[in-house]
C-alpha cells in the first residue's frame, strides 16, 4: 500500500471516527495527515520530541482502526454506496 493509500484510508477513519478520539490524538492526526505537518514540526509545535508524535500517530491509527474493526461503519457506507449505485443504474435503464 503506497504513502497515497494510507492517507485515504486513514483520512476516511478519521472521517467517521476522529470525534471520538481525544483532543491530542485529533491534533496530532489533523497537523500531520491534513496540514502534512512533518513529525519534528509537530514536535517543536506541541512541545513533544518527534518520536513521541510518532508513538502518538501510531497509536491513533490503530484506535481508528479498531473502531472500524468493531463497529463497521465504514464498511456499511461502502455497501450502501454500491447499492445506490445498483439502484440509479436501474432507474436510469427504466426511463
Amino acid at each position: 500500500m503506497d504513502k497515497l493509500d494510507k492517507l485515504q484510508i486513514y483520512t476516511e477513519l478519521h472521517d467517521f471516527y476522529g470525534a471520538i478520539l481525544t483532543e491530542k490524538q485529533n491534533t496530532c492526526f489533523s497537523m500531520h495527515y491534513l496540514e502534512d505537518m512533518s513529525l519534528s514540526e509537530i514536535g517543536t509545535e506541541l512541545k513533544i520530541t518527534p518520536q513521541a508524535v510518532a508513538d502518538q500517530l501510531k497509536r491513533t491509527i490503530a484506535i481508528l482502526q479498531n473502531y472500524e474493526d468493531k463497529l463497521g461503519f465504514i464498511k456499511s457506507h461502502h455497501e450502501s454506496q454500491v447499492k445506490i449505485g445498483k439502484i440509479i443504474k436501474l432507474l436510469t435503464e427504466v426511463r
